[in-house]
């Protein structure tokens, strides 16, 4: 703006001095009135207006201005160079001279004051001209070199949309690879799942033997420390014991050791006394033959001999003492060894108790952990997440989803009131069930009491009650292997919906604060981002590509992540390989087709795929602002409980049919056999079991006995034989204590009267 305004101040000053344009000139009323003069005036207009309109716009094209500034400048000298008037001597300048057809004989223009100061205006315009000229070139040059300098930003920013462009595409062929990875690799981990599963097994039972190992090895330690703690109180009290002796003994044997060296030292000069003698005696003898002197001499000598024989057995006994007290101190010395080494050992044996109890409490504590994780882990909400690994993938997996889903945030608020009510419609099906299983339970559990009462009732035929018990076994195996809790199953789905609907709000919580602050980033961003006009497009593109750049970056920290976590997987895979586990997929397990464990399996993998399947659809029905009401997948999942329930409830009614079955098939020959063998026809009521003689008329009665067995009463006939029968009853039951004995009797009884009626 500031460059325009100097532009029209020029024109301004311009026109200001030009000659044709200033007011009060006659002749230049005239020239001005000419057309020419007025299209060349048009054209200087125009070229004022193109200035202003070439330094408004960003990309002016201003190279063919100063041409036409000249051309003016031009057409303005041959306009003064052919006025010539009356009163003028011809020009004769040598710049520039024109004669005129109509007056040859005027005086020359250059002795007129207005045409010299017109031509001193000329001057000072062409100047003008030509500085006007150099700033509209240095300022088409700064333009060409802005225009230069956007276009390297330009290409600038293109190469770097290109570049950006490679990099997405290269990222998103990683994420495909990647993604690839992260399938094989979690098809890898579902086909491991069934391994470990069984390692887990194997590791259980594997811990329950190393506790009663344990148990076993700590009793054997208690046991083993204790008979070393009486060992080594006995050795402490005989040590103390060969002290108290060794005490005893050390004034003695330093007695003794100071009498043998004062008999030593008395012996040497007994030995030099004797050596004398003799000398005295050899010489005696040899200078005196003094007989008297000779057996003085003898005597003397005999005396000294039987002296040192005796000291020599005094220091024979006094070595054996010797000997006998090195012994006694090499014992002691050996026992202060012993004692020493046990001292050891029981320091040692402390230690080791010290370190058992402190392992003692560090296993405790491992056993609670691992007791609580498995607690966790087995729960049946938990479904997916066998291992600390698998649960903290999870955790990964939710907080990813919880980044996706930040443009999802205010579509959850309206469904919670749908949610609820459809919560309340599980709870009151799950009651409903709940009844309808508690009526079979009720309906199995009266006709388990009446098989049991069957059962008592068989106790009387062993042949035939061991091939019933055989059958009753096959269909309780049958039943163990087919009888499912339900109610455990709809309990824990109702709890995993409700944690599903709490981690939702905590998400819509957690998401709405980032939201909020990102807007407001992005609107401080808008607000400071001031730009020239001329940059505004290329702005907006960086912008453009400073996003795409950073959602790039946010998939390229997802994809690192994924990958990393992929990564962490292949790693527990091939350390798993290492252990010796299998891929399912590639190496196959020979096994029985109608085998439990498959079976279980097979219905955890459809009760998780109904789960999984019923949740994804409420999530999808919230990510689609579905209307409320009970997803089709929930319909689907109650609906396969409501036929697996009505098949249970067949196969128990079948099952209870077919022993319904099996008993009257087996109570009619019950019945039969102890009708034929016996001689008794039996009844089962709900009183108890009634017995009729098989050689009995019609006045015969019959007895019953109470299922608890403690009661027996005569029923019908004739009274006469019912007395009868009571004193029977009272013979033999009573005071002999024996029901058989009281059957035989009365059968026995019945043949001799029918003997005599025959």
């Amino acid at each position: 703006m500031a460059s325009a305004s100097q532009e029209n101040r020029i024109m301004s000053d311009h026109n200001r001095y030009h000659p044709y344009i200033n007011a009060g000139s006659a002749i230049r009323n005239r020239v001005a009135e000419t057309p020419a003069t007025c299209d060349r005036l048009e054209n200087a207009s125009t070229i004022t207006s193109s200035a202003q309109t070439s330094i408004a716009t960003p990309r002016p094209i201003l190279d063919t201005t100063p041409s036409r500034a000249a051309r003016t400048l031009e057409s303005l000298d041959s306009i003064l160079a052919g006025f010539r008037p009356r009163h003028m001597a011809k020009d004769t300048s040598p710049s520039k001279q024109s004669v005129s057809s109509a007056d040859s004989g005027i005086l020359d223009i250059n002795a007129d004051p207005e045409v010299i100061d017109l031509r001193k205006q000329l001057k000072d315009a062409r100047r003008e001209a030509r500085e006007q000229k150099m700033k509209l070139e240095r300022r088409v040059a700064d333009m060409e070199l802005t225009q230069n300098t956007q276009t390297a930003q330009l290409n600038e920013a293109t190469h770097r949309i290109e570049s950006l462009e490679a990099d997405r595409k290269l990222l998103m062929k990683k994420e495909a690879t990647a993604v690839t990875e992260l399938d094989n690799a979690l098809k890898q981990a579902s086909a491991a799942r069934d391994s470990y599963e069984k390692t887990i097994s194997i590791l259980r039972r594997e811990n329950v033997e190393v506790k009663e190992s344990s148990s076993f090895r700590i009793s054997e330690y208690e046991a083993t420390t204790s008979d070393l703690r009486f060992t080594n109180q006995q050795l402490a009290e005989s040590v103390a014991t060969l002290q108290r002796r060794v005490s005893e003994m050390e004034p003695e044997l330093n007695t003794m050791v100071s009498a043998r060296q004062q008999d030593r030292a008395e012996f040497i000069q007994l030995q030099a006394e004797l050596m004398e003698a003799r000398h005295a005696v050899t010489n005696a003898t040899m200078s005196s033959k003094d007989d008297q002197s000779i057996g003085v001499l003898q005597k003397q000598l005999h005396d000294q001999i039987v002296h040192i024989q005796k000291l020599e057995a005094t220091n024979k006994q006094l070595q054996d003492d010797n000997a006998s007290f090195r012994i006694h101190r090499e014992n002691i010395e050996r026992l202060h060894e012993e004692n020493a080494r046990l001292e050891a050992q029981l320091a040692l044996m402390n230690d080791l108790r010290k370190r058992c109890a402190e392992l003692e409490v560090e296993v405790a504590k491992l056993q609670g952990e691992k007791l609580r994780w498995t607690t966790f882990l087995e729960k049946q909400d938990n479904t997916g997440m066998d291992s600390p690994y698998a649960l903290s993938k999870e955790l990964a997996k939710n907080r990813m989803e919880i980044v996706i889903l930040k443009d999802r945030i205010g579509e959850h608020g309206a469904k919670m009131k749908a949610k609820d009510q459809y919560i309340s419609q599980l709870e009151h099906q799950a009651h409903e069930f709940d009844s309808k299983l508690r009526q079979v339970e009720e309906q199995y559990i009266s006709e388990l009491r009446t098989s049991k009462r069957l059962e008592r009732a068989s106790a009387f035929a062993q042949r035939e009650t061991e091939v019933l018990r055989e059958q009753l076994k096959s269909y309780d195996m049958e039943e163990a292997n087919l009888t499912l809790n339900y109610d455990a199953v709809k309990s824990e789905r109702i709890k995993s919906l409700e944690a599903m609907i709490d981690e939702y709000r905590q998400r819509i919580i957690q998401l709405e604060s980032p939201s909020d602050e990102g807007t407001h980033r992005s609107g401080r961003s808008i607000s400071t981002s001031v730009i020239e006009k001329q940059s505004a497009e290329l702005a907006l593109e960086l912008r453009q590509v400073q996003k795409a750049l950073d959602d790039l970056r946010t998939e390229n920290t997802l994809l690192v992540k994924q990958v990393d976590a992929a990564d962490d997987q292949i790693q527990l895979l091939e350390t798993a390989i290492g252990r010796g586990e299998y891929n399912r997929g590639t190496t196959k397990v020979l096994q029985l087709r109608n085998n439990p464990e498959s079976e279980e399996f097979a219905i955890r993998q459809s009760t998780l795929q109904a789960l999984q399947g019923e949740n994804q659809s409420l999530r999808d029905r919230l990510a689609d602002r579905g209307d409320a009401g009970l997803p089709i997948a929930s319909f689907k999942a109650l609906e396969a409980e409501r036929e697996k329930l009505q098949k249970d409830l067949t196969k128990s009614e079948t099952k209870l049919l077919r022993l319904r079955t099996a008993y009257q098939a087996k109570a009619t020959e019950y019945r039969e056999a102890v009708f034929k063998y016996l001689g008794y026809k039996v009844d089962l009521g709900d009183e108890g079991i009634r017995f009729a003689p098989l050689h009995g008329d019609i006045n015969e009665p019959c007895i019953q006995i109470s299922n608890d067995g403690t009661g027996i009463r005569v029923l019908k006939g004739d009274q006469t034989r019912a007395g009868e029968v009571d004193g029977m009853i009272l013979r033999w039951v009573k005071e002999q204590k024996s029901i058989p004995g009281f059957f035989a009797s009365w059968i026995l009884d019945l043949l001799q009267r029918h003997r005599r009626t025959t």
